[in-house]
C-alpha cells in the first residue's frame, strides 16, 4: 500500500505529508513557515494534506493546515475529497471545521456530490448538518439527477422524505427520465421486495408530496418525462 508521500514530488513535499500522516507539528510547522511547502499543496490524484491529516485522524496537524489557508479554491477536487473523508468520518469535528474555513458543501469527493454521501453515510445528522448550513439540495448528481432520487434507489426512503421535506424538489428526474416515482415503483417488482411496514408510511408520504406538488403518480413512463424535459414541459406549471 502506497504511503502519502509516494503521491509528492519534491522531497520538502515528501517530508511534509509524511509529517501530517504521524502528527508531527514540529515538522509541519517548520515546513510551512519557511516556505518549501504551501498547506494547500496537491499530489497525484488530488491528494492534499487535509485529506492525509483527516486519514490519520491527526487534529493538531490538520488545524495548522486549517489556519494556514490549507482549504484555497472552497470547490477545488482535492479540498472536495476532504470534505468527503470529512463526511464520512464518524465525528463531525473535521467537517465543521472545513466547511467553517469555507469548503463548499456542493461540491464532489470520491467522485460522488457530498450531499449524497451524507445520505449514503446513515451517520446519524450528517444529512441534517448539510441541509441546515444550505447545501443546494437540487444539486447535480454524476447521472443527472439529484441525492434524493439517488437515494430513492434504494429501498429505505427516510433520506428521500427528509430532503424532501427540506425543500428538495419532487419534479427531480434524470437527463434519461428517471424520477423519484419511477424508483418507488420499480423497487415492487423486484422478487426480494419485501418491506417493512415503516418503509411503506414513508413510501406512502413521499407519493403523497409528489402528488401534491403536482408530480404524475403513478409516474409515466422514462421515455415520456425525457420527452418532456426535452420540450421544457416536465415541471411544476
Amino acid at each position: 500500500m502506497a504511503s502519502p508521500s509516494d503521491y509528492f514530488d519534491t522531497q520538502a513535499e515528501k517530508r511534509m505529508a509524511d509529517a501530517v500522516a504521524k502528527g508531527d507539528l514540529t515538522t509541519a510547522r517548520a515546513l510551512l513557515s519557511s516556505g518549501e511547502v504551501a498547506p494547500d499543496t496537491v499530489g497525484r490524484d488530488e491528494l492534499g494534506l487535509l485529506q492525509i491529516a483527516i486519514e490519520a485522524d491527526q487534529r493538531a496537524v490538520f488545524d495548522l493546515l486549517i489556519e494556514t489557508g490549507a482549504v484555497g479554491n472552497p470547490k477545488a477536487a482535492a479540498t472536495g475529497h476532504a470534505m468527503y473523508q470529512a463526511t464520512v468520518d464518524s465525528d463531525d469535528y473535521y467537517l465543521t471545521r472545513l466547511h467553517q474555513a469555507g469548503a463548499s458543501l456542493d461540491n464532489f469527493g470520491a467522485g460522488e456530490l457530498l450531499l449524497l454521501s451524507a445520505g449514503r453515510s446513515q451517520i446519524p445528522g450528517r444529512m441534517d448538518y448539510y441541509i441546515r448550513n444550505g447545501a443546494d439540495l437540487d444539486a447535480k448528481t454524476n447521472f443527472g439527477g439529484t441525492a434524493a432520487l439517488s437515494l430513492a434507489t434504494t429501498t429505505d426512503y427516510r433520506d428521500v422524505l427528509t430532503l424532501l421535506d427540506a425543500g428538495a424538489s419532487p419534479w427531480a428526474a434524470t437527463p434519461n427520465g428517471q424520477t423519484i416515482g419511477f424508483w418507488l415503483e420499480r423497487a415492487k417488482t423486484k422478487p426480494a421486495w419485501k418491506p417493512r411496514p415503516e418503509t411503506i408510511a414513508v413510501r406512502d408520504k413521499i407519493i403523497e408530496k409528489l402528488r401534491a406538488a403536482g408530480v404524475p403518480h403513478p409516474p409515466p413512463p422514462p421515455i415520456e418525462v425525457k420527452r418532456r424535459l426535452e420540450e421544457g414541459s416536465w415541471g411544476p406549471n
